[in-house]
């Protein structure tokens, strides 16, 4: 049962990641330049590498509709699937993060370090 809650837990704050980055996606510098793969590192690095690489490849995806899909469709997926690719490396290849926990457990004032 209590993985279950994780489960939900990571899914709802994976859903709200994945708004952030198409409120990302919305805010471009020149062209197709966009905030969108923020929250998919931010993702990656809270929830796991999963989690960041699905966010990473929908905010590329939302990015490029909204920009017309500059490069057709089939270039953007492949620009979209090395996201994913990405986002999964990120965790994979960090060496253990000492604050893992501080990320986790956003709601919990216990675990935060107060300079």
């Amino acid at each position: 049962m209590n993985t279950d809650k994780n489960i939900s837990k990571k899914l709802v704050y994976m859903a709200v990641l994945i708004a952030l980055s198409y409120i990302g996606s919305l805010i471009k510098i020149t062209g197709t330049i966009a905030f969108d793969s923020f929250p998919a590192f931010f993702g990656a690095l809270a929830l796991g590498g999963v989690y960041g690489g699905i966010i990473g490849f929908l905010g590329h995806l939302f990015t490029a509709f909204l920009s017309g899909f500059p490069f057709t469709l089939p270039i953007h997926l492949v620009i979209a699937v090395m996201m994913f690719i990405w986002g999964k490396k990120l965790v994979s290849s960090t060496p253990s993060i000492k604050y893992k926990n501080l990320l986790v457990d956003r709601v919990n004032v216990k675990n935060t370090m107060i300079p």
